[in-house]
């Protein structure tokens, strides 16, 4: 406990410096409350993808089509071999959660009503 008092008289409990770093970080509820306002809200719903094909076609680069994208070999592949293989057994993974959901339910409910004693163990 000890040292718990230390480090909070040595951190937390300066108020002026913590006020500062708030200010100067915009951390302030102020901030907060400007990220609320309704005409802010109306621009976060920008399609990032278009407004970058729109970008590159201002500047005068060419977007890459993704035909010529080389993900077949390297390491690109290899990622994009590791992304798919773990996609298929999360969803290998979910599919064989939900199909055994019922059973593993009644299963729980069979354990904590034979119970004599209740632990934690039992209940979690």
């Amino acid at each position: 406990m000890g040292i718990v008092h230390h480090a909070w008289n040595q951190s937390f409990a300066k108020v002026e410096g913590n006020k500062k770093a708030i200010a100067e970080r915009g951390w302030a509820p102020l901030t907060y409350n400007l990220l609320d306002h309704p005409e802010l809200q109306r621009t976060k719903n920008n399609h990032a993808v278009a407004n970058a094909y729109k970008m590159c076609l201002l500047s005068g680069w060419m977007c890459a089509d993704p035909a010529e994208l080389n993900l077949d070999c390297g390491l690109a592949g290899t990622l994009m071999d590791k992304i798919v293989e773990h996609k298929v057994r999360e969803r290998a993974l979910n599919q064989t959660r939900c199909e055994h959901e019922e059973e593993q339910i009644q299963q729980n409910r069979e354990l904590f009503n034979s119970c004599m004693r209740m632990t934690t163990g039992v209940a979690f």
